[in-house]
């Protein structure tokens, strides 16, 4: 298992794709931040908590990363070699789950690093209540935010292995994420908080109603990563290489 978790890491190092996802992440958490931080009235603790917290972004990204490698196996047709190293098809995808668990926590940790070092001199110079977070407070902000990406970048590959065209599982999983969620979440909140997005949010600074504490969400995301993926795997077993 360790050479084929080797292997994984192996083929992120090699490629741009995961240079590309980091600067985006990057990125796009400085903006989305920086747009929180400009319009959004700080008065209390929450509201300072909920600013910090920037991995939202990153567990998206992480998301679509995870199926973006795991499809890409079978769209660039390196599944064939893949196999040809290790037939067992539940072990390649095991191998992949724990290699974006991984790559998800340091993406996780670029984009708490980021909002964190840009926003507390910002916030600080707006005024805003800083002094009522403590370090348990940002290490609490931290362990939530690596938590989400981790599990996310794990339910990518999970959907990946179940859905092996690319565009179809990419397109598919952001329209149930910002699409179908969202309407769930009009029927029942008490319900959605416990789909993905919901649990995502739980951990990322942006709870809906109702929804689960940090440490529930994160219990119930990693469970929707390992349903995901163990369907994945199986489907990956029965499937033919095309």
């Amino acid at each position: 298992m360790s050479s084929l978790v080797g292997a994984e890491f192996l083929k992120l190092r090699t490629t741009r794709t995961a240079y590309g996802f980091l600067a985006a992440t990057v990125l796009l958490t400085l903006g989305t931040q920086a747009a929180t931080f400009a319009t959004t009235d700080l008065s209390t603790k929450e509201d300072v908590e909920q600013a910090l917290a920037g991995a939202g972004v990153a567990a998206a990204l992480l998301l679509v990363l995870g199926i973006v490698a795991t499809t890409g196996e079978h769209r660039h047709g390196t599944i064939t070699s893949s196999l040809l190293a290790s037939p067992d098809r539940r072990r390649l995808v095991a191998a992949k789950l724990i290699a974006y668990l991984v790559t998800g926590a340091l993406l996780g940790v670029a984009a708490v690093a980021v909002t964190i070092a840009a926003g507390v001199p910002w916030l600080s110079a707006r005024d805003a209540p800083l002094e009522l977070l403590d370090a348990g407070d940002y290490l609490g902000l931290v362990a939530e935010g690596i938590a989400a990406a981790a599990l996310s970048g794990a339910i990518g590959v999970g959907i990946g292995a179940i859905v092996r065209n690319q565009v179809a599982a990419v397109v598919g999983a952001l329209i149930y994420l910002f699409i179908l969620e969202p309407l769930v979440g009009l029927l029942s909140s008490r319900v959605a908080a416990f789909t993905i997005g919901g649990t995502q949010s739980a951990l990322t600074g942006t709870p809906m109603d109702d929804a689960l504490g940090p440490l529930a969400a994160g219990l119930v995301l990693a469970a929707w990563a390992l349903a995901l993926s163990a369907v994945g795997a199986e489907v990956e077993e029965r499937r033919d290489v095309v």
